[in-house]
């Protein structure tokens, strides 16, 4: 959502002024989250004041739905965007760029080992040295649950949508991306 606004920012702020253009390039990575949404108010591109409006307020987006990697529309990354650009030209009269978010993790559609990634459930031990992850181990239960659920979330899309769809624009995205009742 942010990162449309700062695109759209720039790709204002490069037709009108280059050499502001040029320096602010080089200088965002520095801003205070103030002075980047002071800029990013300064545009005059409608869907970035939505979008700057939305996040002033606290607006979240609604879940719409989480879909397993396993439906074959979204099992890779590419079939994700190029699903969320066919949501958005078949609704196009309804719908923008901005009001759709997808999210998935970081590695999505490979096979990942979630605990190599940030959280290493094995490496957890007990005064003595000992893996409170072993079986019969003080907290056994509450690993394997943990590693249940980031088993469960590691290949799924969260697809988040503007509070401002309505019912049927919903039901519509969800058909598209499921394969139900579409074509």
């Amino acid at each position: 959502m942010l990162n449309y606004c700062v695109s759209e920012y720039f790709e204002e702020l490069k037709s009108i002024n280059s050499t502001e253009y040029e320096r602010q390039k080089k200088e965002i990575v520095f801003w205070t989250d103030e002075e980047l949404l002071r800029n990013l108010g300064t545009s005059n591109r409608p869907e970035v004041k939505h979008v700057l409006f939305k996040i002033k307020f606290q607006e979240p987006y609604s879940l719409l739905g989480k879909y397993p990697g396993t439906n074959t529309r979204i099992n890779s990354v590419e079939r994700v965007l190029a699903l969320q650009s066919e949501i958005l030209s078949h609704l196009s009269n309804e719908i923008k760029p901005e009001q759709l978010l997808f999210r998935m993790p970081r590695k999505y559609g490979k096979d990942i080992n979630p605990e190599g990634e940030w959280l290493s459930l094995n490496r957890l031990r007990d005064e003595k040295g000992e893996s409170l992850s072993r079986p019969g181990g003080p907290i056994e239960m509450e690993v394997n649950y943990l590693r249940n659920k980031l088993n469960a979330h590691q290949n799924c899309i969260w697809v988040f949508c503007d509070s401002e769809l309505v019912e049927s624009q919903k039901r519509k995205i969800d058909e598209i991306i499921t394969g139900r009742n579409y074509q």
